[in-house]
């Protein structure tokens, strides 16, 4: 995940790469996509990565 967090009026976003996730060849570290025939369990796990590794502790994060 980029190492950036930002807030704005409100909305708080935050950008992600392909990088740090644990999706196998083709997919390739970080894939928050479920349907592109990624294993389901790397895919929720990868989708848990980003708030976790941003410090976050809200819910809601879209992917």
């Amino acid at each position: 995940m980029i190492g950036q967090r930002f807030d704005a009026n409100g909305a708080h976003f935050a950008f992600t790469d392909r990088w740090g996730g644990v999706s196998a060849v083709p997919y390739e570290e970080l894939n928050l996509g479920g349907a592109v025939g990624d294993d389901p369990e790397a895919v929720l796990a990868n989708r848990g990565s980003p708030p976790a590794r941003s410090g976050s502790t809200r819910r809601g994060w879209s992917g």
